[in-house]
């Protein structure tokens, strides 16, 4: 993948070191320079000042001493050629190598669209908002690494300040050309369309950034008016202007991506699951390469890597594998009711639970004698994916209503004791898939089509303990509304939602002819919404958010104490949630890596910690 943060800065003088190639160790941990409280009094008003800021600058743990005294030699032979008398002022960064081509759009940890960006200054390899003479010492940590060192993409890239894809003494440049360049916020202007005009609409500081991972500032701006286009400016702390961004966009979407079907391009004729055939329009060149992602919407969509490639006549045959989202989409924000998409059908259905077995055994049956449920499967999701940062934001709640559960369940047992379904194995006996519908619609974003899939499953099933036998008949009518279901999960964690109201609890009185010890026997229904983006069910390949509800009423038998033998029985209603949060993306590491999100503490406490392994 091409950075196209890093492009070719002007020299502030060239400078020809014998460096000899000296592997710094890589640990795979961030280490950025922290400033020295000795250097940090003050900027350097001369460039007598920033020489003696430099000739103080401490070996950094990890790098070579040689290498870095070698470094801070060619450094100071930049430095050495301003003007001595000089006066040296901090300005905002300028100039082609620093245009943020990354403001796209955005959700925030509090779920407000908007944009985003991230903070750009080149030269600054220590994220501190300056291009200094401390910034030489992440050029010495990482010095003589490349892309296929292990630590590159979360540590070392960020000291290959010329782009070629190492870490070497050519990285000196960008301090030179950039030096004192300072960022102290930006301004935030909007316009009717990207080529302007752009006026300001408000400002922001450095400090309001939040520091990601690989420690870049993530910056979002909520605009209090939509606008067609937006741009960011950074400002020295004077507030004098640099250089303007890029025109913001939906995502930014990697240069490597070959969209299928598209005029005058390759079009489709198959693909299976390592496999895509294409056909060239007469005259037309093969614009695939090894490495690059093709994706088209055909047969449910597919996301695929190619890597060998074959051309016979027109038609070419490409060797694949699973590529991820992230290697298409590198940075954007998505946020949407499920409502509000056309292809939606009506929104309330009512399924009949009559004659449902939930349970058959020598020892215990359980029958849905007669029932219904009535539900509005609603959704609102959210997600916020940054290039430098991973997914940021995201959110999964069914909301609005109503779900209405009616129910009359038959229980009848021989002698039954003990917990049921017994074993997690044993749970498809003691629920079953009722029906499921599944519709798929295509989404574009900055034209690469997204192919979703919405599909509701419904479940029914039994739980329970106790001690019991005989025949038991209970009944339930239950509406619920105001719904708000479902999990956000953003950089702090993870909170649940189970919030409704509900609207009607009717239970009915039970037909009891039977005995045993006290016992609670639950029929429940579970709803549930699934969105899934892209046809290949490859990990990586697909996203699942998954979200429950569980409609139900309890039976229950307590054994009285008292001068008589006997039961006292109770039915209540009630509605459980529960989601699942299933997301693939790319991690810090480069390899693709998926984070599980459950409504189960033991599970989502961990949330965006970056060691957390998701359960097999």
């Amino acid at each position: 993948m091409r950075d196209l943060r890093k492009l070719a800065l002007p020299l502030l003088g060239t400078v020809a070191l014998g460096l000899s190639a000296v592997s710094c160790s890589g640990s795979g941990e961030l280490r950025l320079q922290q400033p020295d409280p000795a250097l940090s009094s003050g900027l350097p008003a001369t460039p007598a000042e920033a020489l003696a800021q430099l000739d103080a600058l401490p070996t950094p743990p990890g790098a070579d001493p040689a290498v870095f005294a070698e470094l801070k030699s060619g450094l100071r032979a930049m430095l050495e050629q301003l003007p001595p008398g000089q006066r040296l002022v901090a300005k905002a960064p300028t100039g082609p190598g620093n245009v943020i081509s990354d403001l796209t759009s955005g959700v925030d940890d509090l779920g407000n669209e908007g944009i985003q960006w991230n903070y750009l200054n080149q030269g600054d390899y220590n994220f501190d908002g300056i291009v200094s003479v401390q910034d030489l010492s992440q050029i010495g940590i990482n010095f003589n690494k490349d892309e296929d060192s292990p630590d590159w993409k979360n540590q070392a890239r960020f000291a290959d300040g010329n782009g070629d894809g190492r870490v070497s003494i050519n990285d000196l440049t960008p301090i030179g050309a950039n030096f004192l360049s300072q960022v102290g916020g930006y301004r935030i202007e909007s316009g009717p369309g990207p080529d302007g005009p752009f006026t300001e609409q408000s400002q922001t500081g450095f400090d309001t950034g939040t520091p990601m991972l690989t420690g870049i500032r993530m910056f979002h701006f909520t605009p209090p008016v939509p606008a067609e286009s937006w741009r960011v400016v950074p400002l020295d702390p004077e507030g004098n202007p640099g250089e303007p961004s890029l025109p913001s966009t939906d995502f930014k979407i990697s240069e490597k991506t070959r969209i299928v079907g598209q005029p005058g391009g390759p079009q489709y004729v198959s693909h299976d699951i390592d496999r895509v055939v294409l056909m060239l329009p007469e005259g037309v060149e093969n614009p695939v390469s090894p490495g690059d992602i093709i994706v088209g919407k055909e047969q449910g969509g597919y996301l695929m890597k190619a890597m060998d490639i074959s051309q016979t006549g027109n038609e070419v045959e490409v060797m694949t594998e699973p590529a991820i989202l992230s290697d298409v989409f590198l940075q954007g924000g998505l946020s949407e009711g499920l409502t509000d998409i056309s292809q939606v059908p009506p929104a309330v259905y009512t399924l009949t639970l009559d004659g449902q077995t939930l349970c058959e055994t020598a020892e215990l049956n359980a029958t849905i004698e007669s029932g219904s449920v009535t539900f509005l499967p609603a959704a609102d999701v959210a997600v916020n994916y940054n290039e430098f940062g991973g997914v940021t934001y995201l959110r999964g709640l069914a909301q609005g209503g109503p779900l209405d559960f009616k129910c009359t369940t038959v229980f009848s047992a021989s002698e039954w004791s003990g917990v049921f379904p017994p074993t997690p194995a044993d749970v498809p006996f003691f629920e079953h898939k009722l029906t499921g519908f599944t519709f798929d619609f295509i989404a574009y974003q900055n034209n690469v089509p997204v192919t979703m899939a919405l599909q509701y499953d419904v479940y029914v099933g039994v739980k329970g303990e106790g001690d019991f036998f005989g025949t038991y008949v209970a009944s339930c009518d239950s509406s619920y509304g105001a719904l708000k279901m479902g999990g956000i999960a953003d950089s702090t964690g993870i909170t649940h939602f189970n919030e409704y109201t509900p609207t009607q609890t009717d239970p009915g009185a039970p037909f009891v002819d039977g005995g045993g010890q006290s016992f609670s026997i639950t029929t429940y229904v579970r709803p549930e919404i699934h969105i899934r983006l892209y046809g290949n069910p490859i990990a990586g390949n697909t996203e699942d958010l998954a979200l429950t509800l569980s409609p139900q009423f309890t039976f229950a038998g307590v054994q009285a104490v008292g001068p008589t033998t006997g039961f006292d029985y109770t039915i209540t209603g009630g509605l459980e949630n529960s989601f699942l949060l299933v997301l693939h993306h790319i991690g810090l590491d480069d390899q693709p890596q998926s984070r599980l999100f459950e409504a189960v503490p033991q599970l989502i406490r961990s949330g965006f910690v970056p060691d957390f392994n998701p359960p097999g």
